[in-house]
């Protein structure tokens, strides 16, 4: 995995402890999405695998004490179907949006997630830190949204802020500058309802 490459992530009503879910069968449609996440309480080997993805249990435990360090944590140092990044790696700047009354994918894992982050990469996402990481709920929001044309209006607009906020643009516009120049051009992709903006070369 390259958080590297990433300068900004927008991610709206994400997974993102599918084992806390995974491991509950009380939770809605947890039994129904065994077949596509898989079922931690199958196996170890199962549970491992699931934790080897999960981003909740993929954050890593501490920071390096030196910049020359890229140690891992025992926890995220172990064999995995997903290695861990470097923890010296840069992080993306991330805006994670939820709802409160989203039944599919509980806003608390948001929380949960953002409160991690901040908490082990103090570097990165602590008050301090070189990144933002904002974490928005909507009391209104379920998981597909909710509200007028008007307010999903104000929901792009303010991500495209965020966006732009965080990317160097170093040519004064979107097209990338002269080959050698050393200026950064901006592509854009969508996965899902995730939105990310990368920087290349």
């Amino acid at each position: 995995m390259r958080p590297d490459l990433f300068r900004a992530m927008i991610l709206s009503v994400p997974f993102l402890d599918p084992m806390t879910t995974m491991l509950d069968p009380k939770i809605p449609l947890t039994k129904v999405e065994y077949l596509e996440w898989g079922n931690p309480a199958d196996s170890e080997q199962m549970y491992d695998y699931m934790t080897s993805y999960a981003p909740y249990d993929t954050i890593p435990e501490s920071e390096p004490q030196d910049n020359n360090s890229t140690a891992l944590s025992p926890t995220t140092a172990a064999t995995t179907t997903f290695p861990a990044p470097p923890l010296t790696a840069r992080r993306p700047a991330l805006l994670i949006t939820c709802g409160e009354r989203d039944q599919r994918v509980d806003y608390t894992q948001s929380a949960k997630f953002v409160a991690r982050l901040r908490s082990r990469l103090n570097t990165w996402y602590g008050p301090e830190g070189k990144e933002a990481c904002v974490l928005m709920v909507d009391e209104n929001r379920g998981h597909f949204g909710n509200g007028t044309q008007d307010d999903r209006v104000k929901t792009w607009a303010r991500e495209v802020v965020f966006l732009l906020s965080k990317v160097q643009m170093e040519t004064g516009g979107f097209g990338p500058g002269p080959v050698g120049s050393g200026a950064r051009s901006m592509t854009m992709g969508t996965h899902g309802s995730n939105r990310m903006f990368k920087e290349g070369s």
